[in-house]
């Protein structure tokens, strides 16, 4: 037996080290592989009294249970119901959370790797366990480079708060270049010949729709949230009647969650300014006259609606609707935008999607001499470096035509 200032160390018949001592009437007791953490468990049980931070040996076992009970997949959920974001952003954090570690996806949910990181005891998580929940994830789904990155840097977040909650002492997601980007192909800036062409492939139903993603920059759920009292007429002497599109909200898919089933979420626009009123394009009246003869009546949708709209539900008549009257997914609609690429005979390898009208229009406006800040007014960005690195490109055709338009330039001068 072993004496000290504090508690006693002997030895247990199976060779290991049980340290023992007294405090208040109340014996603390625990066996270790070596002296020296038997030790070093006596110095933090002497510490915590002196801080007045001690508990007893039958409390501390209650909380060693509620730490185990407490796994790495609880903690992350918590950590993300207690930030204050929108709750369309938060389904979006759940979604990429959900499909890599607490219900991995296909075929993730077979490798031992990535399914056990949701069970282990948060507290108890090491660097060794996400270096293996990482790689794994790495190597099951190599053409999700983004989702693996947003997965780890959910996890590292969650343990930046255990630290500040002294959960645990050291940040264990710590892994060098985890969050480095793979250098991704130069998006497409889609030419109007192959806007047009998918246009015409498109059903009747959706060319309104697609007209306002490819030639008006919407983003697709603005476009899905569009009601019929959004459209509105100018009278104008010189030109005859004109078009106006207000943009003042957006719609969400929302994924299942709680026994709440997948719904559609009606909430403010991304950012405020993305809240405005844009000139339709004469070219497309007869597009938006057909639509509104043809596709638009009286009858009205439920939509679910976010806190900042009040919560619960209301009847709305939307701009757009599917066959049976319903309001249309970006999910559906993404099918059908493909499925009239192919019609039109574009390749795979231009990659267009309904986004690229934002792309589009952002090149055309600035090859039009729009400032930057029209550009963002009308595509409802108010953050010029996005405009300007994301969505502005420049057309090949059009840096030969400037050259060739300085040579003249020179050679007139000449």
């Amino acid at each position: 037996m072993t004496k000290g200032q504090f508690g006693t160390i002997d030895t247990t018949p199976s060779g290991r080290y049980r340290a023992r001592y007294m405090y208040h009437g109340v014996r603390g007791s625990k066996t270790f592989p070596t002296h020296g953490a038997a030790g070093e468990w006596l110095r933090k049980q002497e510490k915590a009294i002196g801080l007045g931070s001690w508990v007893s040996p039958r409390e501390q076992r209650k909380q060693d249970k509620a730490r185990k009970a407490l796994t790495v997949g609880k903690w992350v959920v918590e950590c993300v119901e207690r930030r204050d974001i929108r709750e369309t952003t938060r389904a979006t954090y759940m979604r990429t959370i959900t499909n890599r570690i607490l219900d991995p996806l296909p075929p993730g949910d077979r490798v031992e790797d990535i399914t056990r990181l949701k069970d282990i005891p948060a507290a108890e998580l090491t660097k060794q366990d996400v270096y293996r929940w990482y790689d794994a994830i790495k190597r099951v789904y190599p053409d999700t480079h983004e989702q693996n990155i947003k997965a780890y840097k959910h996890l590292k977040s969650a343990y930046i708060e255990a630290v500040d909650r002294d959960m645990v002492e050291v940040n264990p997601v710590r892994i060098p270049n985890a969050t480095k980007r793979r250098a991704k192909p130069a998006p497409c800036l889609p030419t109007k010949e192959e806007l047009f062409a998918i246009l015409e492939h498109m059903p009747d139903r959706y060319k309104l729709f697609t007209v306002l993603l490819l030639f008006h920059g919407l983003r697709i759920g603005e476009a899905i949230a569009l009601e019929v009292d959004d459209v509105l007429t100018v009278q104008d002497i010189k030109s005859g009647g004109r078009y106006k599109i207000q943009i003042r909200q957006n719609m969400q898919r929302m994924a299942p969650k709680d026994g709440v089933p997948g719904h559609l979420l009606l909430e403010p626009t991304k950012t405020a300014a993305g809240m405005r009123i844009i000139d339709f394009l004469p070219l497309f009246n007869p597009v938006l006259e057909r639509h509104m003869q043809r596709f638009v009546d009286s009858s009205s949708v439920v939509v679910r609606m976010d806190e900042k709209f009040g919560g619960g539900s209301r009847k709305v008549q939307l701009l757009t609707t599917t066959d049976s009257g319903g309001p249309v997914w970006d999910t559906s609609y993404r099918q059908i935008f493909d499925a009239a690429k192919r019609a039109a005979g574009i390749p795979e390898d231009r990659r267009i999607t309904p986004h690229s009208g934002r792309r589009f229009l952002a090149t055309q406006l600035a090859e039009s001499g729009a400032s930057i800040k029209t550009a963002g007014a009308l595509m409802g960005d108010s953050d010029t470096d996005t405009i300007l690195n994301v969505y502005m490109q420049v057309d090949e055709n059009r840096k030969a035509a400037a050259m060739e338009g300085l040579n003249a330039h020179l050679v007139g001068g000449a």
